[in-house]
């Protein structure tokens, strides 16, 4: 009998810690980038633009792949709102001081996030670079699709002498990117993820 009681308390904790679709709350800690196979991220433009509903972009960690004898995530980019949907491919890995490094199957990495690098934090992004390309600012508590989020950081690349190159992602703990916009393409934020096999809605 005892064992039954637990069993319908443990059930009920279960049930009340997620909400009624049957996402979580939106974690305050953990990675900033998480890498694993299957996590996916669905993104929305943040204001509207005479596109279908079906507009957006869909982010998935598809397999581990072997490059030059590292070990990357590869993440495949589809975007909905072209006359067809385009597909692009990446590959990510990060290594134990928290440097985030991408690529593409032929060509140099970049750096594009140190996840624990301190606020105001600049750096170059690729061997490449000219100069020092790389920022994260820590934020304050940001609201994504009416969601309030902790502890989040914004990276942005820019280089001085260029125009049009520009880049902004922010990452939030526990879910990675919830926000991104560059020079030629509208803000996006987060509208449900799927982190470790948990669903999180926007």
């Amino acid at each position: 009998m005892k064992a039954k009681f637990f069993l319908l308390i443990a059930a009920t904790v279960l049930v009340t810690s997620c909400d009624d679709d049957g996402s979580a709350p939106v974690p305050t800690s953990g990675d900033l980038f998480p890498l694993a196979v299957g996590n996916t991220w669905e993104y929305r433009y943040r204001t509207p633009h005479g596109l279908d509903d079906f507009d957006g972009v869909k982010k998935e960690i598809t397999a581990e792949v072997q490059l030059e004898g590292r070990t990357y995530y590869q993440m495949i980019t589809t975007w909905k709102s072209m006359p067809k949907p385009y597909l692009d491919t990446l590959y990510y890995r990060m290594d134990n001081n928290g440097f985030v490094y991408q690529r593409r199957k032929a060509g140099e990495e970049g750096n594009p996030f140190r996840i624990n690098a301190s606020d105001k934090s600049a750096w170059r992004y690729s061997a490449s670079s000219t100069e020092e390309d790389m920022h994260v600012i820590d934020q304050e508590p940001i609201t994504i699709r009416n969601t309030p989020i902790s502890n989040a950081r914004l990276f942005t690349f820019d280089v001085a002498i260029m125009a049009d190159e520009e880049w902004y992602t922010t990452l939030a703990p526990g879910i990675g990117i919830v926000t991104m916009s560059t020079a030629w393409v509208p803000p996006m934020d987060l509208q449900s993820a799927v982190i470790n096999g948990q669903s999180y809605d926007f």
